[in-house]
């Protein structure tokens, strides 16, 4: 999620998600056995190929990945920000759920407070930074985008450009509706 090359940002990528592949299969080969590693290997590298083909081809993949432009970029800290509430969420259930059958878990409950200390801590962080965006495109603001100015509002159809000077023409009685129009006939 840098600003840097994107072929350069795809091979760092593309090395974590081997790394992440390598590690799973060691871990599992340790802990379960050989064909559990080589099966856990296997599906992660699977995963690692669906990502290193789709990200071209598949706007949601894109998305995962978190490359690209200020959209995709903006898009995956949504996606981030959503999955870690729902599992930090899950996490706090599955600990009252084991504190309410008498057999509270220390596991969960340091998984717990981590989630609450890290999101208290993003918070802190984040209004420190005068609420601009984690990502290094820098702030989301309209104003920011537009280099300053604020956003132009659309117009409605039927709606002039500059409606100030047509207001100031209708009190001056310059407007093009000339004398016994329907305006100043209603009038009595």
């Amino acid at each position: 999620m840098t600003d840097r090359d994107p072929a350069a940002a795809w091979r760092a990528d593309l090395a974590w998600y081997l790394g992440i592949t390598a590690a799973s299969g060691l871990a599992f080969g340790i802990g379960r056995g050989l064909p559990a590693g080589l099966l856990a290997g296997a599906t992660m590298l699977a995963l690692t190929l669906v990502l290193a083909l789709g990200r071209r081809r598949i706007d949601a993949v894109r998305v995962v990945g978190g490359a690209g432009d200020e959209r995709n970029r903006d898009l995956y800290v949504r996606s981030l920000a959503v999955a870690g509430g729902v599992v930090g969420l899950a996490v706090t259930c599955w600990y009252l759920i084991s504190v309410a059958r008498g057999e509270p878990d220390g596991v969960l409950l340091a998984l717990t407070l981590l989630f609450a200390a890290v999101f208290v801590g993003a918070g802190v962080v984040s209004s420190r930074r005068g609420g601009r965006s984690l990502t290094r495109a820098g702030p989301t603001s309209s104003r920011t985008r537009t280099g300053g100015k604020p956003p132009r509002r659309r117009r409605r159809p039927g709606e002039s450009a500059q409606p100030e000077r047509r207001h100031r023409r209708h009190r001056a009685g310059r407007c093009r509706q000339g004398p016994g129009s329907a305006r100043q006939s209603e009038s009595p």
